[in-house]
């Protein structure tokens, strides 16, 4: 998975006051059913809610999950992955996450 951050520029944003913003990005490249999409979306926000508390203020963050997800070999390529694992990652983005 991917996972991005950035802090918004305050000339910007002087009138608002970011606490936290949270995004994850599925595309037809990611996969063409709007259903398992939809389930990868649900999936990561679940992980991102019980963490919620770890992440910084002040920061957008977007996550895009990668093809690997998915197991080919199965019909209708169901999704290998679930909230532990992804709340694995996102310990480990946390850990390594540079906040100057």
């Amino acid at each position: 998975m991917i996972i991005k951050y950035f802090k918004p520029d305050p000339r910007v944003f002087e009138h608002k006051t970011v606490k936290k913003n949270f995004g994850v990005i599925t595309s037809n490249r990611f996969h063409k059913l709007a259903t398992r999409q939809s389930k990868m979306k649900r999936i990561i926000y679940n992980a991102i809610s019980a963490k919620i508390n770890d992440f910084p203020d002040g920061f957008y963050y977007v996550f895009i999950p990668k093809k690997t997800v998915f197991d080919k070999d199965s019909p209708g390529a169901k999704i290998k992955v679930d909230v532990k694992e992804i709340s694995a990652e996102i310990d480990t983005f946390l850990s390594k996450m540079d906040i100057s």
